[in-house]
Order: C-alpha cells, then sequence, then structure tokens
C-alpha cells in the first residue's frame, strides 16, 4: 500500500448549518456529507431557543448504519438569551474524550455526520448547529 507523504490541505471551506425542532423528534438529521476527498470539520456551534437543557446526539453513517459518537449538552438559552449563556461548540473532550487534540473531525467520503435531540425539543423552540471546516 503507498503511503502519502504529502501534506493535505482544506480545498473548499464551508459552514453546514441545521435546525432541530419539536417536529423532528429524536430523527437524526445529516448535518455534514463529506465531499468526493473527505472533509475535515473544526468546530460545530450549537445555539437554543429551549428553555431546557437539550442534549444533542451526534452520529457518523455509512449510508446503511448511523453509528452513535456521542452527546453533547447544550445549556438553556445558549447563545440566544442575551449573553448570559454562551454558544457552545459540540467538537470538545469534555464530552467526546475521543476526539483528536486538535479538537477536529475528519469525516471519510461517502459518510455523513448526523445530529438528533436525545430527547424531543421544547415545541416552539429551536436547536441550531453550524458545522465548520471543508472539503479536502
Amino acid at each position: 500500500m503507498a503511503v502519502n507523504t504529502n501534506p493535505i490541505f482544506i480545498a473548499d471551506r464551508g459552514a453546514w448549518p441545521l435546525e432541530l425542532d419539536n417536529a423532528d423528534g429524536t430523527n437524526a438529521l445529516a448535518l455534514v456529507v463529506a465531499g468526493a476527498n473527505g472533509t475535515l470539520i473544526e468546530a460545530i456551534a450549537a445555539t437554543t431557543t429551549d428553555t431546557s437543557d437539550v442534549e444533542v446526539d451526534l452520529l457518523i453513517s455509512d449510508g446503511t448504519t448511523d453509528y452513535a459518537v456521542g452527546s453533547v449538552t447544550v445549556p438553556a438559552g445558549a447563545g440566544t438569551d442575551g449573553g448570559t449563556t454562551a454558544a457552545v461548540d459540540l467538537l470538545q473532550q469534555t464530552d467526546l474524550q475521543w476526539l483528536r487534540d486538535d479538537l477536529t473531525l475528519a469525516l471519510t467520503a461517502g459518510h455523513t455526520l448526523k445530529a438528533a435531540a436525545h430527547a424531543a425539543i421544547t415545541s416552539a423552540k429551536v436547536v441550531h448547529l453550524v458545522a465548520f471546516g471543508g472539503d479536502y
């Protein structure tokens, strides 16, 4: 097997937004679909208008099966309550201890990062997720 000895850099930067609400229930929705050469996710900002904490499940799908990789709690009002509670970066090692030290997540081509509320979000409230990174 040939070894790649050349550095690989992100070719196309992007941001992928997703809104989770009560109608989604606990269904896993696509947040980032990896590009043809794979994708590097550098951060996932999470905000909520919910008056209760929301646990967000992260899953990686190979197109057939969704594999749970962890859950992160987004505090009530995070990023939307006028500055009292900060938005959360879901890519942190407190809840996702398996993350690399650079706190990034590399997705293989053909894979999708999905997100779901662990329990239904309060009616008329939302969780906004925005993943930042790029395709190789």
